[in-house]
């Protein structure tokens, strides 16, 4: 017998007590209660951990796994994915939420067996909780950030532990999975809502020196997902992770004319990597980020 289905949310968080009973509070209005959540502290030093025990007294459904200790972001997803239980696995951010439709889409979305994920859409808030957005991506793609990713204990198992080295889980987990799975699915409607503040750890909102080699950091997950001998890819799957991470090593050099002639990418990632791999393009995709963000499909 299939066991019953869970979905597992995994919730590092550093300094977020201001969103954390929101997050929460969005959970337990949820259409479909089959979910845990486990919460782990990296050393906040604000009242983060508290906040935590005080939530989890409250809902059985919320597990603290640990407090108290700087573990850094990506060793706080495996203690966490290390604690879960549940037939599928994805992250919400402590500074986000989800509207009452999410766990249900999440989990009738792939079956609970076999290796499989799916990919659902976002909308960005303001730290009030304003919408800034649409539904992003835009077009009929998913997207492949931590949070618009679930996926099957099976296929997780594939993934975690992450390596530790890396800066985030986000593009690992994204393209890991996409590149592993037995079966792809993209929801077409919104099944979180990312919170901009300056605390983010997505660097897009920062000046262009620090931007590009935080983006650099992020963008070795591509190299880790080449060369990690867990990693069994498929040949396609292979090629096109091989074109990411050459992408990620033009931006980071600033060679334009790299980008512009390598056939391997294509217009619409041309033009993306293009503006930032220099700083006044940076600068002009910054003014003009609203307009931007979402054409790339991921």
């Amino acid at each position: 017998m299939s066991p019953e289905p869970l979905l597992s949310i995994l919730t590092p968080a550093y300094n977020e007590e201001p969103y954390l009973e929101g997050m929460v509070r969005s959970l337990q209005q949820q259409d479909d209660p089959r979910w845990e959540l486990l919460l782990v502290d990296d050393g906040s030093t604000d009242g983060t951990a508290a906040e935590m025990h005080r939530l989890a007294a409250a809902e059985d459904r919320v597990r603290v796994v640990s407090t108290g200790t700087k573990l850094r972001k990506v060793p706080a997803f495996n203690r966490a994915f290390a604690a879960s239980r549940g037939t599928h696995v994805c992250h919400v951010g402590a500074d986000d939420v989800v509207p009452p439709t999410s766990v249900a889409a999440r989990l009738t979305s792939i079956p609970a067996h076999g290796e499989r994920v799916s990919f659902g859409k976002f909308r960005t808030m303001d730290v009030d909780g304003s919408f800034t957005s649409g539904p992003l991506p835009r077009g009929d793609h998913g997207s492949r950030s931590s949070a618009g990713t679930t996926m099957t204990r099976e296929l997780a198992q594939r993934l975690f532990p992450i390596p530790e080295h890396l800066v985030a889980e986000d593009l690992w987990l994204g393209h890991g999975a996409a590149a592993l799975a037995e079966e792809v699915v993209t929801l077409p409607e919104v099944i979180y809502h990312y919170r901009l503040h300056a605390g983010n750890s997505n660097p897009r909102s920062r000046p262009f020196p620090e931007m590009n080699e935080k983006m650099f950091a992020r963008g070795r997950a591509f190299e880790a997902l080449l060369t990690d001998p867990r990693i069994d890819l498929p040949a396609h799957e292979r090629d096109a992770l091989e074109v990411e991470w050459a992408a990620a090593q033009y931006r980071y050099r600033g060679d334009l004319l790299g980008i512009v002639r390598d056939p391997r990418i294509g217009p619409v990632d041309t033009l993306a990597n293009l503006s930032m791999a220099h700083p006044l393009l940076w600068r002009l995709r910054q003014r003009f980020q609203h307009l931007l963000t979402g054409w790339r499909g991921r």
